[in-house]
């Protein structure tokens, strides 16, 4: 796994918005073992490359081939797998349904912050939540079945891949069932905290 993963990108008429090895992702999901950062590249870049620090105790920074936008860029949002410098999977938005989470006040308290753990017979997952406005959300793949949302302690950082687990969980509701309906957002109701009441509804 890489550490500290960065990515640089610039365009064709010569402007390098920062020096190698570039801003700094962040992290949006993890799925076993593997991990997914994000970033979203500006309109006037043609080109990028992804690195971090490999882990295998050299301290030495392992990095993609240069990437053409115009090759992997498909719609808003695409991912892409890596390992020691080569592709091995992509997927597109088309492939995840974005799930939203409308928590209460008492959770929103003290600057948590939100993850939603899903799993099925496969595996588990766990996705950072992103705010918008007063709900959070993630895109989470097609397939699975079940979901827990989970207020998250303040002091652990959203953007270390460690910190998502138990460990770092202040409050969670009971487990869920994600809806085949249309239904795409749970609402945290009442004055509830952990296993509390709740309600989905389509957003």
């Amino acid at each position: 796994l890489w550490t500290d993963v960065k990515i640089y990108y610039w365009s064709s008429d010569g402007s390098y918005p920062a020096a190698w090895p570039g801003q700094s992702m962040t992290f949006s999901h993890k799925i076993g073992n593997v991990i997914y950062y994000t970033f979203e590249i500006p309109a006037y870049a043609d080109s990028f490359n992804i690195s971090g620090i490999k882990n295998d105790n050299s301290g030495n920074r392992d990095q993609t081939p240069d990437i053409k936008v115009s090759t992997v860029v498909d719609g808003n949002i695409y991912y892409m797998e890596w390992n020691n410098g080569n592709a091995v999977g992509n997927t597109n938005i088309s492939d995840y349904v974005k799930i939203y989470l409308k928590p209460n006040s008492n959770w929103t308290s003290s600057n948590a912050w939100f993850v939603a753990r899903i799993w099925n017979n496969s595996g588990d997952a766990w996705f950072k939540m992103i705010k918008e406005g007063d709900y959070y959300y993630c895109y989470v793949p097609k397939g699975y079945s079940n979901i827990i949302f989970c207020r998250m302690n303040s002091s652990a950082d959203s953007n270390n891949p460690n910190s998502y687990s138990w460990d770092y969980k202040w409050d969670q509701t009971s487990d869920l069932s994600i809806p085949t309906n249309g239904n795409n957002c749970y609402e945290v109701t009442g004055s509830s905290w952990s296993y509390g009441s709740g309600k989905w509804s389509k957003k």
